[in-house]
């Protein structure tokens, strides 16, 4: 029976992910007749925060290629981890990565080159702008800055992916509403407080004045005013009035707020966290530490276990990466030493990994658990 089914084949780029506006630049145009594109929403500084806490916090966990059960570091560390870029470091590798999928949800390397076995060794991150993904069913064809690149040179990683689609959607166009709102509301706070959004006072008389004389009338006050303290003296009728206008009057601080905590609603974050807490909460110093669980928990988790499958994926059969997810659950001094003799005493800790935590050199003598019983009375 033949089937009904006809391959389909299109070819998918950010003008279309994003959409085409009005004046298109690789964006899309809100509502609020602002163009919602990835340099001018970071030009907000919600987004910016938002992308920067991710994709910073992600960036400086230690990250370690592991094997086994239990699983242990190999060594030496493959240059995937160690050196994956011959111009960035490790760090802002991954903050590269990190942004890319944050912004346009999907991520695009090239390999450039790959070790004795075919696994990658060095991949250069591309500006998701210049690839073009041309889909046939199931597979996927790339073109980057014009040029085709084999698919197998291609590292694709992507987030939020619709059923049929081999490329993830970008949150900037999911949202290009709420975006364009913050931006619009932003740029008209500067014209408030540059241009001025209204007049700033008024000169009024009782006699007739035509267009010609008054802008006569408005040169020479403002010659006469602009740079001097002295009063101004006015006659022919001439009076001065001040306009005093409330910018809470446009509800603009209101606009602004909402936008910060709907696009930190957008990137999973906390709106405490990017300084955009609503009315009645707080961050206190007794709260930190559950704070800090908490967005790793429901916010920065998610994006770690992303990198760590993607990464794993180009790694050799046995082994995967880990991030080390304690570097952001340090407590205070007090509770990490507790916490330390406890696994000291239980023996799932040994004294060279609680001293690697800690920053400290592996001891010399080789003695790796304190005398039994010794650190729960240490801390009793």
């Amino acid at each position: 029976m033949k089937s009904l089914w006809v391959p389909e084949q299109r070819s998918i780029s950010y003008q279309d992910v994003w959409g085409r506006g009005g004046d298109w630049q690789g964006g899309s145009r809100s509502h609020a007749k602002v163009n919602v594109t990835a340099s001018s929403a970071l030009g907000l500084d919600a987004v910016w925060a938002c992308v920067n806490m991710h994709a910073g916090m992600a960036s400086t966990f230690p990250l370690d290629a592991m094997r086994g059960d239990p699983a242990v570091k190999v060594t030496p560390t493959p240059t995937l981890i160690g050196r994956p870029s011959l111009t960035v470091e490790l760090d802002e590798w991954l903050f590269q990565y990190y942004v890319s999928l944050l912004l346009f949800g999907n991520a695009y390397g090239v390999v450039l080159s790959r070790d004795r076995l075919g696994f990658p060794t060095t991949v250069e991150w591309q500006n998701p702008n210049d690839v073009e993904v041309t889909q046939n069913r199931h597979r996927a064809s790339y073109t980057v800055a014009g040029e085709p690149v084999d698919a197998e040179d291609i590292w694709h990683d992507r987030w939020f992916v619709m059923p049929g689609s081999l490329v993830g959607l970008a949150p900037l166009t999911v949202h290009r509403e709420t975006v364009g709102l913050g931006l619009a509301a932003q740029q008209f706070g500067a014209q408030w407080f540059g241009d001025g959004a209204h007049p700033s006072a008024v000169l009024s008389t009782d006699q007739a004045v035509n267009q010609e004389a008054a802008a006569t009338i408005k040169d020479r006050f403002m010659s006469a005013v602009r740079g001097r303290r002295e009063p101004a003296v006015l006659g022919g009728g001439m009076k001065y009035q001040q306009i005093q206008v409330n910018a809470d009057e446009s509800q603009f601080l209101e606009t602004q707020q909402h936008s910060a905590v709907a696009v930190a609603r957008v990137f999973g974050i906390q709106p405490e966290m990017i300084a955009a807490a609503v009315s009645g909460s707080s961050v206190t110093y007794a709260n930190v530490e559950q704070q800090a669980i908490q967005y790793l928990t429901f916010g920065l988790d998610r994006w770690l276990v992303k990198g760590e499958n993607a990464i794993t994926r180009h790694l050799p059969r046995g082994n995967f990466a880990k991030f080390n997810r304690g570097a952001l659950l340090r407590t205070d001094l007090l509770t990490r030493y507790q916490a330390h003799a406890i696994g000291l005493d239980k023996h799932f800790k040994t004294i060279d990994e609680v001293r690697d935590i800690e920053d400290d050199p592996p001891l010399s003598n080789g003695e790796q658990f304190p005398p039994t019983g010794s650190a729960r009375k240490e801390t009793s």
